[in-house]
């Protein structure tokens, strides 16, 4: 006869295996500060959407540092966030070229001048899958 901490405890095993495993990025939902540092498991090719703080820093604006298997398809624009209700935030997606693993960093930089160092980067984990 099973006990019932025994029962709590298997209960709990997919619970943990979840936890443990990188997570499906819904793709209507753009991923947020919030996010960065998880797992995040994409497709080659399908589009990853970001919304980002606008008011970290008067006078900067968010860029993705450069990774090869990593390319922006739309540029950062400001305006409303509707997931947000009336706040604005920089919105920017992008696409992966190939499977693996990367890690794609967004910082926070001056305007201007070629950048220069950053106020705040992002570091979002992504596992990319081939396409089915």
């Amino acid at each position: 006869m099973l006990r019932l901490t025994n029962l709590l405890a298997l209960a709990a095993l997919p619970l943990i295996a979840c936890l443990s495993a990188a997570s499906a990025l819904p793709q209507s939902a753009p991923l947020r500060s919030g996010d960065a540092g998880r797992k995040i498991e994409v497709k080659v090719g399908e589009p990853v959407r970001f919304a980002l703080p606008t008011d970290l820093s008067t006078g900067c604006n968010w860029q993705v540092r450069s990774i090869p298997a990593f390319t922006v398809t739309s540029p950062a624009t400001v305006r409303r966030d509707s997931g947000k209700g009336q706040r604005d935030a920089t919105f920017l997606t992008g696409q992966f070229r190939q499977s693996g693993k990367f890690t794609v960093e967004i910082a926070n930089v001056p305007m201007g001048y070629g950048g220069g160092n950053a106020v705040t980067t992002l570091k979002y984990h992504f596992v990319v899958l081939q396409a089915s």
